[in-house]
């Protein structure tokens, strides 16, 4: 665990508070795949279960390894051959997600701003009215542990007519009711189907 965490630290840079958060909140023994060369982890990626959907997460590889093939095996053994989900950071790696691996888009973000007249609510609630507004419609589900994770950087609102916004980094990461949006968001693997995704960790 040290190891997989050092390695997060390098490549994305993100604060030890919200990679401890991910080991102790969402992490589980048997989550991540790597590969190992020099006694060390070279490259790792997490199968994070949300409800019965995979999605694939923080795949990295050390730069003195990259270039091998390491992110697509690992990202390959992550998804354990099944349907899986994963959102890229940007159009480079959209780009080589879907020439290396086939992967395709199947969903788009909803661009809808944050209303003037909101009050903040909390994970809890936020998770129970986000379930409302899905029911019928096949949707990744979040636990505790994801919704904890996002509270380290982001926090949940409620609109006056009950329409609910996760806010990270002042923008808005997921509006329900979800409205059409013209940018790529979640790609497939392994042929997933279209559902609706809301919030990914990016």
């Amino acid at each position: 665990e040290r190891a997989l965490k050092a390695l997060w630290k390098e490549v994305f840079g993100d604060s030890d508070e919200y990679i401890d958060t991910f080991f102790r909140e969402v992490y589980r023994p048997g989550m991540a795949s790597v590969i190992e060369e020099n006694g060390e982890i070279a490259a790792a990626a997490y199968a994070v279960p949300f409800g019965k959907y995979r999605y694939i997460y923080a795949v990295a590889t050390k730069p003195e390894y990259r270039g091998r093939g390491y992110g697509k095996a690992v990202t390959l053994a992550a998804s354990g051959g099944e349907a899986a989900y994963l959102c890229p950071a940007d159009a480079t790696l959209r780009c080589w997600y879907a020439l290396s691996m086939r992967a395709r888009t199947v969903s788009y973000r909803s661009d809808a701003p944050l209303p003037p007249s909101v009050r903040k609510i909390t994970a809890e609630e936020y998770a129970a009215r986000r379930e409302a507004w899905l029911d019928g419609i096949p949707h990744a589900q979040y636990d505790a542990g994801i919704l904890k994770l996002f509270s380290v950087t982001g926090e949940f609102y409620c609109g006056e007519k009950g329409d609910i916004y996760a806010v990270d980094g002042g923008e808005v990461r997921e509006a329900l009711p979800a409205r059409a949006g013209d940018e790529p968001f979640l790609m497939g693997l392994n042929g997933a189907e279209p559902i609706y995704w809301g919030l990914v960790l990016e």
